[in-house]
């Protein structure tokens, strides 16, 4: 499936969406297991298996990265301070702190 990083029309609607699924396990897609450290069940990927129902295969990781930080249109930094590693002091990165770090952005920027 090729990657279309069209920037969705409500960023924090989606971002929103991202943080009520990653709190829900119930609401994750079937087979998903939250683990920081793969693409495929980090937050990324759970992005993208929210926007591709069915498609168990994520694109290679910089692939990822790339259209997830397109798809949301938010500035790299922030993009890097929710997603990627360089954003927690920890090495242990659950799916509540990911959920946390969103909630504070979207306090900051949307009020």
């Amino acid at each position: 499936m090729p990657l279309d990083p069209t920037p969705i029309t409500d960023t924090y609607a989606e971002l929103r969406n991202l943080r009520d699924v990653l709190l829900d396990t119930s609401r994750h897609p079937e087979g998903y297991r939250w683990n920081f450290w793969k693409c495929e069940t980090c937050a990324m990927g759970l992005l993208w298996r929210l926007g591709h129902p069915g498609h168990w295969v994520l694109p290679f990781a910089t692939d990822i990265v790339d259209y997830c930080r397109k798809r949301l249109g938010i500035a790299p930094g922030d993009f890097n301070d929710l997603f990627l590693a360089c954003g927690y002091s920890s090495h242990i990165v659950t799916r509540h702190m990911v959920a946390a770090k969103i909630d504070a952005f979207l306090l900051e920027v949307a009020g």
